[in-house]
């Protein structure tokens, strides 16, 4: 089962960044004494591969897409 894509190109580049930042955040603070690095970091990486696959879980119960409507034939 496929599931259509329902993110557009800015929501992904917006998403890259974001959760790229979240994932760099594990990279600059390995080991700190709060589990919120690490918390962050797998957000981050949630994030990140929403943007590379394109499709977003939260947005398929709301029926919401950021991406653009095929052309009609």
């Amino acid at each position: 089962m496929e599931i259509a894509q329902n993110l557009g190109a800015t929501d992904r580049a917006i998403r890259f960044a974001l959760g790229y930042g979240m994932l760099m955040s594990f990279v600059f603070f390995p080991f700190t004494d709060s589990a919120l690095w690490l918390a962050v970091s797998m957000v981050g990486l949630g994030v990140v591969l929403t943007a590379v696959e394109g499709v977003c879980p939260l947005y398929l119960p709301m029926s919401l897409s950021t991406a653009p409507r095929p052309a009609a034939a």
